[in-house]
């Protein structure tokens, strides 16, 4: 009986390492295909699928809603205080964007060719959904979920926050050939020092979001600051460049 048991507990922990693993990869993979191979178009209906899959694999290995930030009670209060630290970073972002020393980072030629149909889309949907709430779905929801197998470990949150930091070095390197201050970057050694940056940057944002989920037992905080980081970001980028046309055009 004893030995039976025994490969009852290491059959659940192979089959538990197994969802883990599959949980990192799929993320991975699916990063690697919205960055290099899908076009724009199914970035959305990708990055949900990507999340969903996530959370049934957290799921099978017993996460709950709660454990996952996903019941509707905490969802007011986590709501009220990711406003609160939204309207903070929102501005700290604004600041940055017309401090002389980061301006430059707004500089980005991809976003600035927006038409305005498309830059609707992308304020209205893309960032807040296909960014914002996917990427909180899988990085502050599921996958810590999956690698504790139920309330989220602070070791479970770091681990998560670190792969959320590696999510954008594909996103960083298209960007660098896109953005002012990037381009000016023809160093390989330098380009990869701005890519380790923004991982680190990013890291660290991965660990204050998965605060403020494990602060208010919801990711409705999380996702609200994640969508209002990158709301202005993309904001003053269009703004910056508004405004140097019209210098322009009265020179």
């Amino acid at each position: 009986m004893r030995r039976s048991g025994g490969q009852s507990r290491w059959g659940r922990r192979e089959s538990g390492g197994t969802a883990v693993v599959a949980g990192f990869a799929i993320a991975t993979a699916q990063n690697a295909a919205v960055h290099r191979v899908l076009p724009g178009r199914v970035h959305l209906p990708a990055n949900l699928v990507l999340a969903f899959a996530e959370l049934v694999l957290a799921r099978s290995r017993g996460a709950t809603a709660d454990d996952m930030g996903l019941s509707p009670h905490r969802f007011p209060a986590s709501a009220a205080m990711g406003c609160a630290v939204g309207l903070l970073a929102a501005t700290a972002v604004g600041a940055a964007a017309v401090f002389p020393l980061t301006a430059t980072l707004f500089d980005d030629e991809l976003i600035v060719e927006h038409e305005k149909n498309a830059a609707r889309y992308e304020a209205l949907v893309r960032i807040p959904i296909a960014t914002a709430l996917a990427e909180e779905l899988v990085f502050r929801s599921a996958l810590p979920s999956l690698v504790s197998g139920g309330s989220p470990s602070v070791a479970a949150d770091v681990m998560s926050s670190v792969w959320f930091g590696l999510w954008h070095v594909l996103p960083t390197l298209k960007s660098l050939d896109t953005n002012a201050a990037g381009s000016r970057l023809t160093r390989s050694s330098h380009r990869r020092a701005t890519v380790v940056g923004v991982v680190g940057a990013t890291t660290l944002a991965g660990l204050g979001f998965a605060w403020l989920r494990r602060r208010t037992g919801s990711i409705a905080a999380p996702v609200i600051v994640h969508a209002a980081v990158n709301l202005t970001a993309f904001v003053a980028v269009r703004a910056r460049s508004s405004t140097s046309k019209s210098q322009t055009a009265f020179r």
